[in-house]
């Protein structure tokens, strides 16, 4: 017999319903599984079972003659003692009893013949139950419902066996006939009734009926597991069964009542009886009485009906599971999932674990032990979330980079050898990759060999110096002063920071560059200002980030960490400073906006302007080409239909001393014709056309320009020269983009200040062919070079 111990109980809770009870049949149970193998046994043990409670006939019938006389008189007196039978309703036989007791009081005293009829005891019906049983172990038996399914299924239909009616199928078919001409005669006999069921009803179906993953978790919705979380294991078992793993219930040794724990392998005997199971050649499970434990997992099949899909269980639901490490990067992604579920786009942590790629964050309004994990990747994928906060978390989301154990420029040196041994001072000059570097000692520069030297101190205690509790005390918007490596004595504003790799971005003030430093390498002269976006104040700003993303709206105050703004026609609310950024692409924490992002809030502020209603504009002449003035022939069906020359004519042609008609004759390729001369106008007029800033308006060269102020020349032509010999500058980020809203196709957004407009800054809309290169102006100006010379200057 192919059915486990736990199915047995649910086959014998199915049967009985309400009747049932584990105690009861406990003992029958044991009975039928104590062969460990062999069936003989075990048919003998169930008799013997039987025989404890049902006693032979022969028996029954000798103690009933021997003690009918006397037993009859005294029925009224006391009640006879009742064998203790688990399969029996006692009580039932109680009220019987009190019938007849009623009946004896009443009626003549006196012993009654009764007849037995056979099979109508519950004794002999508790052995017919037996009897069935051991019918069925012997011989399998299998319903015609399994029959006409998998007949079915082998005549390519979808068939799913209902687990709700016995005998009921659900069927894919265009029509009942289909479904009868596939089944033989004997089939075909068996099958009472076919029912087309709603669309309502079919949903259920196939709701209930879905495929499973082959590793997920689902929860058991009946019988003895009810309510417990269980792992498949195998859900491509026929007729909708699937095979999970689920803690057990039942153990074959001693343990309290509805104990729950994975099964001890030291509990069970060492005998053959236990049989191992391996998986890849390791030892992963044992088969004990028929049943299969996978690292003390209990492996059981349930109906597909009888399991539901559970996403992301709770922890404690599986702790059970957590123990043996069963598909451990199954178990290891379900924490990570289950633990996401409490974190929030604006939530803020710190890091108190790293274990290979998954941190343990410990949120700033939980306590340690109610932490989470999260993936490495999925934080860098959110960098906003570590790296632009006004207030830094405690922990950063990494460990602390080594020293730099190199000599840099700054560090103050010691001489231990050569002509300047005992001297003191500051590195000021290491050339990269030399064995010699100059350093200061008081107002003189002395160079020494590298290998002369130790390095004494750090130049300043001030530096940034990670620590457990706060990490990096930095943050955009911070100034801070280079005092150690090559960008030794620079001051700037820090745009971003980067904590794992441990370097931060600055505006330097010198030359308004970005440059990367390490952060060990800078100390804090003040913190971020945050009072410079007061000016803000009452302008208009984008939301580039939380549930508002994308909306236009109005700032009206600006705290540490918040701010207050209002979207057009609505009511004031409050949003973090890291989303919301200025029309200058600047975060209002104090970081300007790069990568993707910056790309992103030029495309919101082109989105935030309508575009301009289409005008009728008459259209120009269609230009003849100059070929055709000039070439005719004597078939043309124009009016032109001969062509002469005349002193007129010679005097308003271009090109005097020019024959016409030697112009229809082949040319010399190695002579200079009018047609030559004809094209060099026509190329030097389509250039002319173009500009010298043609290049400008292609999306490669525009999109690298977002961090920079191009600067210009405008022509005599635009505007009647009134900009003429003016510098004009573009707009930041998006040179297509200005205050006047987006500019014209072939148009660029550029702004300049006028003496005329009392040095206020005014907003134009430049077509590009009206712009050329302006010069560099003053010192430390840079310049784009474009194919060898140079294009444009522009200014940080």
């Amino acid at each position: 017999m192919d059915m486990t111990y736990t199915q047995m109980e649910e086959a014998l809770s199915l049967y009985l319903g309400n009747r049932y009870s584990a105690d009861d049949w406990k003992e029958s149970q044991d009975a039928l599984f104590s062969g460990d193998g062999d069936d003989n046994l075990a048919l003998r043990n169930l008799c013997a079972v039987k025989a404890k409670h049902i006693p032979s006939a022969s028996a029954s019938s000798d103690s009933s003659v021997a003690d009918g006389p006397s037993s009859a008189r005294v029925q009224s007196s006391r009640k006879p003692a009742k064998l203790k039978n688990p399969y029996l309703d006692l009580a039932a036989e109680e009220d019987d009893d009190e019938e007849e007791d009623d009946h004896n009081h009443n009626g003549p005293s006196g012993s009654w013949k009764v007849t037995s009829l056979p099979g109508s005891s519950l004794a002999a019906r508790f052995a017919t139950a037996i009897d069935n049983i051991t019918h069925r172990f012997e011989t399998t038996q299998r319903s015609v419902t399994d029959y006409i399914a998998t007949h079915l299924r082998k005549k390519c239909f979808i068939v799913k066996v209902s687990a709700w009616i016995p005998g009921q199928l659900y069927v894919v078919a265009d029509s009942p006939k289909t479904i009868a001409d596939s089944l033989p005669s004997l089939l075909y006999l068996t099958v009472k009734q076919y029912v087309c069921i709603s669309d309502e009803e079919r949903e259920e179906v196939e709701h209930s009926y879905c495929k499973l993953p082959s590793l997920a978790w689902v929860r058991i919705k009946h019988g003895k597991y009810k309510g417990d979380i269980a792992q498949v294991f195998d859900s491509n078992l026929p007729n909708d069964v699937i095979a999970v793993l689920v803690p057990p219930r039942d153990f074959p040794y001693s343990m309290p009542p509805r104990s729950r724990s994975l099964l001890d392998r030291s509990h069970l005997p060492n005998r053959n009886t236990v049989s191992n199971i391996t998986h890849g050649g390791k030892n992963v499970g044992y088969k004990y009485k028929g049943e299969k434990y996978y690292m003390g997992l209990l492996l059981h099949s349930f109906h597909r009906d009888r399991l539901e899909h559970v996403v992301c269980p709770h922890a404690d639901d599986i702790q059970l599971h957590l123990q043996p490490r069963w598909e451990q990067s199954f178990l290891k992604r379900t924490m990570v999932v289950f633990s996401m579920q409490f974190l929030h786009v604006t939530s803020t942590g710190h890091i108190i674990q790293m274990v290979d790629d998954v941190f343990r964050l410990c949120q700033d309004v939980l306590k340690e032990e109610a932490s989470v994990e999260v993936s490495k990747y999925y934080l860098d994928c959110h960098p906003l979330s570590h790296t632009l906060q006004a207030r830094l978390p405690m922990q950063q989301l990494f460990k602390p980079p080594p020293d730099v154990e190199s000599i840099q420029i700054g560090d103050y040196i010691e001489v231990l050898f050569g002509e300047h041994i005992g001297k003191c001072g500051i590195v000021r000059w290491l050339p990269k990759g030399a064995d010699s570097l100059w350093f200061q000692d008081g107002t003189l520069n002395f160079p020494v060999p590298i290998s002369f030297i130790r390095r004494t101190h750090l130049p300043h205690l001030q530096t940034l110096q990670y620590t457990k509790d706060r990490g990096y005390n930095v943050k955009p918007g911070d100034v801070v002063r280079v005092v150690r490596g090559s960008e030794y004595l620079m001051k700037g504003v820090v745009q971003s920071v980067n904590f794992p790799k441990a370097c931060l971005t600055l505006l330097s003030d010198i030359d308004h560059l970005l440059v990367d430093v390490l952060i060990p390498f800078v100390a804090k002269v003040c913190n971020a200002n945050f009072d410079s976006f007061k000016k803000e104040i009452g302008q208009e700003v984008f939301i580039i980030g939380g549930d508002c993303k994308g909306y236009q709206a109005t700032l009206y105050s600006v705290a540490s960490e918040t701010c207050t703004i209002a979207m057009h026609g609505q009511q004031h609310i409050k949003i973090e400073l890291k989303d919301v950024a200025t029309r200058y692409r600047m975060r209002l924490n104090g970081s300007i906006l790069e990568g993707t992002d910056m790309l992103s809030f030029c495309e919101m502020q082109r989105r935030s302007y309508l575009a301009a209603q289409p005008r009728s504009v008459t259209p120009l002449p269609k230009k003849v080409p100059s070929s055709v003035a000039i070439t005719g022939t004597s078939t043309s069906t124009s009016m032109w239909t001969t062509w002469t020359s005349s002193p007129n004519d010679q005097t308003g042609n271009p090109l005097p001393g020019v024959n016409p008609n030697s112009l229809t004759t082949e040319s010399n390729p190695w002579t200079v014709n009018a047609e030559d001369t004809l094209d060099s106008i026509d190329a030097q007029m389509e250039k002319a056309k173009e500009g010298p800033l043609a290049w400008l308006m292609k999306k490669e060269f525009s999109s690298k320009l977002n961090t920079h102020h191009v600067m210009l020349k405008v022509s005599p032509s635009f505007m009647g020269g009134r900009l003429h010999n003016w510098f004009v500058s573009t707009a930041c980020p998006d040179l297509f983009l200005g205050l006047n809203g987006p500019a014209p196709n072939g148009c660029v957004a550029v702004f300049c200040s006028l003496n005329s407009a009392g040095a206020a800054i005014q907003h134009y809309h430049i077509p590009v062919t009206d712009l050329s290169p302006a010069p560099p102006r003053k010192k430390n100006n840079s310049a784009l070079f474009w194919m060898g010379v140079i294009a444009v200057p522009f200014v940080m």
